[in-house]
């Protein structure tokens, strides 16, 4: 899966539309740099909140990630556009606030929605549907995601603690290791 273009509004610490476009960058592997506070996880949880809604880490939850300085009247949504074998694909998750019948400025809690478009196909709608047909097409469930495709800020230290076996494990769906492991059952033998 290769991240071609990221669109957020209303989403963390992104009030106004952002786009991050993956697409001017000529390599597959990125480092997202920055001073604390500048938005560098929040682009993991748009990321992991488009694909799976779920945030790249496991004490944040989908519905809190609606930005603090815009109204709740203000939807949050998250676009994605990426590349997976070959193809490409868009998927958007918005989230919906409510308002409160009889209130000014009171909201309900937010409903998420999503829509997957893929090549070939009619766009596919539906939270749960979505995420479960974005686990198919890329061959891992949320958890798997963001354990071997993204190394959140602090989770690379849990990387670094694993052991010889689970490192291998998690570089071998990274990059393909076929060749290193067939001369090392060459060699065993």
């Amino acid at each position: 899966m290769r991240p071609v273009m990221l669109e957020m509004t209303a989403f963390g610490s992104y009030a106004e539309k952002t786009a991050v476009d993956f697409g001017r960058l000529a390599h597959g592997l990125y480092l997202i740099t920055g001073d604390t506070g500048a938005g560098k996880t929040t682009i993991f949880d748009a990321i992991m909140f488009a694909l799976y809604n779920r945030a790249s880490g496991t004490a944040r939850l989908p519905k809190m990630m609606h930005c603090d300085f815009v109204d709740k009247s203000v939807d949050t949504v998250v676009t994605l556009v990426f590349q997976h074998s070959g193809r490409e694909y868009k998927v958007e998750r918005r989230i919906h606030y409510q308002k409160k019948q009889g209130t000014a400025d009171q909201y309900g809690d937010g409903k998420i929605d999503a829509v997957l478009w893929e090549p070939d196909k009619d766009p596919l709608s539906g939270d749960t549907k979505v995420s479960k047909r974005c686990a198919e097409l890329l061959g891992l469930e949320a958890e798997q995601f963001r354990k071997i495709v993204m190394l959140a800020q602090g989770e690379f230290k849990e990387f670094l603690k694993a052991n010889s076996e689970e490192k291998n494990e998690i570089l071998g769906k990274i990059f393909d290791n076929s060749a290193c492991i067939w001369y090392q059952e060459l060699l065993k033998g």
